[in-house]
This record gives C-alpha cells, structure tokens and sequence, in this order.
C-alpha cells in the first residue's frame, strides 16, 4: 500500500521502499542478536522480520509490470527459488567461519548486514532502473 501511494509521485518508490525496509532491519538485527533478555530478543526478531520482508510486496508489484503475462508463474517461482538459495548461504557462510565455541554472533550480525546493505542497494537500484523505464515509455 506505501509503496503505490507512494509511486504515483515518484517512480521507482517500489525499489526505495523494499531499500528503507533492508536498512531499518539492521539496528533490529543487532537487538535480536545481542537483546539482554530472551523476550526483547524475539520482539526483536519479530519486528526484523516485518520490515525485512516488506520488499515483497513492491518486488511483485515491479515484477508484474515487467513480466508478460504468460511467464509469469515461471518468474515468480523462480525469483522465490533463488530467494531461498541465497538466503541459505548466510547460515553457510557463518558456519564456515565457526571454529565450534559457540561465538556465532559477531559473525552472523557482519553477514546479516552485509546482505541487507547490499539488498538495499539492489533494491534502490531496481526501483531507479524502473522509474528510468517508465519515464522512456512515456516520452
């Protein structure tokens, strides 16, 4: 909804909405990993998950006005295949790096952040690639 209230103003709102979702979830990604209390570490989490996910809505959204119709199932499966190939690289790549003493949240904070800048980037860049399209079409 934010994201289409938002695109009637400015192009490209769908990627910049997805993008501030990915930054917002950094502090919360810090407060579910290092909260003091196991319920302040779930509260966390919950609300990570919530902004963190919210690229969804405005990716469908971009992914239905670029896609014809007739593929469309074939992209929507495969942009949720990959999704979950890459999210399983994260515990991957932590476990890699754990030499077994259970200090795994230095670690996993860094790969958590780097994924959700660089998900931020690449959002904010589809949604300008996006507006760039559009206003082509138009002209």
């Amino acid at each position: 909804y934010i994201a289409d209230a938002w695109a009637v103003r400015r192009k490209g709102a769908h990627g910049d909405v997805a993008a501030i979702g990915a930054v917002l979830a950094v502090p919360l990604a810090y407060g579910c990993l290092y909260a003091s209390t196991f319920g302040g570490s779930l509260t966390c989490l919950l609300l990570l998950i919530l902004v963190s996910e919210c690229w969804l809505g405005p990716g469908m959204s971009l992914l239905v006005e670029d896609v014809p119709t007739k593929s469309m199932g074939t992209q929507v499966a495969l942009l949720l295949v990959c999704n979950q190939a890459v999210a399983a690289l994260g515990p991957w790549a932590v476990s890699t790096h754990d030499p077994g003493d259970a200090k795994v949240r230095d670690p996993l904070f860094l790969c958590v952040c780097i994924c959700l800048v660089t998900s931020a980037v690449a959002f904010s860049l589809v949604g300008r690639a996006h507006g760039i399209e559009d206003e082509d079409r138009a002209q």
